[in-house]
């Protein structure tokens, strides 16, 4: 029993030490330095993408595409001379909505609606084609587009703006000069007016 209890003196002393070693040692270890903090994220603005509708076009190509002369309107494709009614009638068709240049600053949109829009100059105008008694019904490819004057004091006026005719396969603008090939376009602005 004597011995019994020394050994159980010597383990209590043992294991004291052991716990106090063992609590020192941990003491000498450095203790984490990290601290735990809460982060809250800034909201950012950033736009919601929004689907954007696929819009149609609002013209066909058929209906941008450049005018094209009749061949039953061409004195050198066509077998039989139309009436002057019919060249007339001819001739404002394919002009309708189309852009021209009769020279610098004649820029023009010849609408369907017999309105003529100018790029430099201000007013309101109408166009129409007609033959002229110096035309000679044998010379029937020529016609002289008018312009009228549909505001002020000079309203009603019509003036005489060019002789058009049709030859070689082209549109030509006589000129005192020499004549000079005229490029009929689609007229955009035309369209636009039309279709609002």
């Amino acid at each position: 029993m004597a011995l019994s209890l020394i050994v159980f003196a010597c383990s209590a002393d043992t294991e004291p030490n052991a716990q106090s070693q063992d609590s020192e040692s941990a003491k000498s270890e450095p203790e984490p330095t990290f601290v735990r903090v809460a982060v809250t994220t800034i909201p950012f603005d950033t736009p919601t993408p929004t689907a954007v509708g696929k819009t149609e076009p609002k013209f066909i190509a058929e209906q941008l595409a450049d005018p094209v002369f009749p061949d039953w309107l061409d004195p050198e494709v066509a077998t039989e001379r139309p009436t002057d009614d019919e060249i007339n009638a001819g001739w404002r068709e394919f002009l309708a909505d189309s852009f021209i240049t009769l020279g610098p600053g004649w820029e023009q949109h010849l609408c369907a609606d017999a309105t003529v829009i100018f790029e430099t100059i201000p007013g309101e105008f109408g166009w129409d084609v007609t033959r002229t008694a110096a035309m000679s019904s044998r010379d029937w490819g020529k016609i002289a587009l008018t312009h009228i004057i549909l505001s002020g004091q000079s309203e009603g006026r019509k003036n005489t703006s060019a002789l058009l005719s049709r030859q070689g396969g082209n549109i030509w603008q006589q000129e005192i000069t020499k004549p000079v090939v005229l490029e009929v376009k689609r007229s955009l602005k035309c369209l636009e007016l039309a279709a609002e």
